[in-house]
């Protein structure tokens, strides 16, 4: 059992955060859309502009956590995400959606690492560090409920007001969130990190600098990175699409007491569920033999593609379901054997800098191929758009089997940790 009041306090943290983002997440690209009025081409280039920002704040904001408060830095995330979101569901055009997108982004770079940062510290004062994995995994799944619950407040509140009254309950729910967590989170261990522990500009052209080197020496490494910036490519135009398809693609049966908006509910629903079940099975897999999981990866990614292009073609609601639950159910599978794969089998001494650098091709590819999928959307059609999005999976299959087929290259990564 966990009794320690930091434990307490981070899965009630976790839970309200799963609920309030997700009563916020559910139906907002349906607002952008519907409400808004946003094209293809505008949808993506939100999400590009959030990326871009949280991009841009990562470094600046990390600051407070590391030399000033971790509670400081939660608090203050949830603040300014609540502003975000109620300016985005007070205000709807265009270029206000593009500054909430920049408020909130920077608000979700302020908690991003900062509450188990502050968790550990006081496990540790609580004399219970060995407790910290443990005390994650429960607060993920605290969070998982929240989220859950979140989708269903979604709905009530849509259903019964406008799209843009999720958006401002949430907004409100952060803001309260954040005044509580100020009273309610101790802090006695906290310690400042030495300076040259600190992330800093300087340091990630550095991580940058060296995971590129790193990776050029091992081209198994190499050809992983292009399949994140690929990947990278298709989720950002899928994430973003994937509401105006279904929107504007099929007659959505009206359902009593919630209309059309039941679908999308749905959808999120079955696929958060789907994500934990998914989850679960995952902890069983053996990863120790490299090519294995290659070729496992090779197989999800084909499902992945086939889903998307059978999601962007299908005319059937029911189908066009089926297909977006077995894209949520593949991108949960390929985004942690892809990162247990890469702990598993590359140094430990070089280990962070290239999990940093597989996450800087991931967002590379967000901010290069959504805009361009966003344009095939405005001036051909979404069904295009998701298809040519389901078609940039293709060289990640390419790659993999280069993978796979280069004995010596495998080899050597699977026997770098002896080395």
């Amino acid at each position: 059992m966990f009794d320690g009041r930091s434990a307490a306090v981070f899965f009630a943290y976790r839970g309200a955060f799963g609920f309030l983002f997700y009563t916020f997440a559910t139906f907002s690209l349906l607002y952008h859309h519907t409400v808004v009025g946003l094209d293809p081409l505008q949808m993506v280039l939100v999400g590009t502009v959030l990326e871009l920002a949280i991009l841009c704040f990562e470094v600046p904001t990390g600051v407070v956590a590391d030399v000033y408060s971790r509670r400081l830095s939660v608090v203050i995330g949830c603040l300014v995400i609540g502003i975000g979101f109620l300016i985005e569901g007070s205000f709807q055009t265009f270029a206000v959606l593009l500054v909430a997108q920049v408020v909130w982004g920077g608000g979700y770079t302020f908690i991003s690492g900062a509450g188990e940062a502050w968790l550990a510290d006081e496990l540790a004062v609580e004399g219970r560090a060995e407790e910290l994995t443990r005390v994650l995994l429960r607060g993920g799944q605290w969070h998982q409920a929240g989220s859950l619950l979140g989708i269903v407040a979604s709905t009530v509140l849509a259903a019964r007001g406008e799209l843009q009254s999720p958006l401002i309950f949430a907004g409100c729910g952060f803001l309260a969130l954040g005044a509580l967590l100020r009273w309610a989170m101790p802090e006695q261990g906290f310690q400042p990190l030495p300076r040259d522990e600190r992330q800093t500009w300087q340091a990630m052209a550095s991580t940058l600098k060296a995971g590129v080197a790193i990776a050029r020496q091992r081209p198994a490494l190499w050809r992983v990175l292009w399949v994140s910036l690929f990947f990278g490519m298709f989720s950002e135009a899928f994430d973003r699409l994937w509401v105006v398809h279904l929107n504007q693609g099929f007659d959505l049966p009206e359902v009593p007491g919630v209309g059309e908006i039941f679908w999308f509910a749905l959808a999120h629903g079955v696929s958060l569920i789907l994500g934990i079940v998914v989850s679960e099975g995952l902890r069983r897999f053996d990863v120790e033999r490299g090519r294995q999981t290659i070729r496992v990866l090779s197989i999800l990614t084909a499902t992945l593609g086939v889903g998307v292009v059978l999601f962007a073609q299908t005319t059937h609601l029911a189908a066009a379901l089926a297909c977006f639950w077995t894209v949520s159910a593949m991108r949960v599978c390929l985004e942690p054997l892809t990162s247990a794969w890469l702990n598993r089998h590359v140094p430990s001494k070089v280990r962070a800098t290239v999990l940093s650098l597989n996450g800087q091709a991931d967002a590379l590819g967000q901010m290069a191929g959504g805009p361009a999928l966003g344009a095939v959307g405005r001036q051909v059609s979404v069904r295009a758009a998701l298809t040519v999005a389901g078609a940039f999976l293709l060289p990640c299959l390419a790659v993999y089997a280069r993978i796979t087929s280069g004995e010596s290259e495998l080899s050597d990564i699977e026997n770098s940790e002896t080395k």
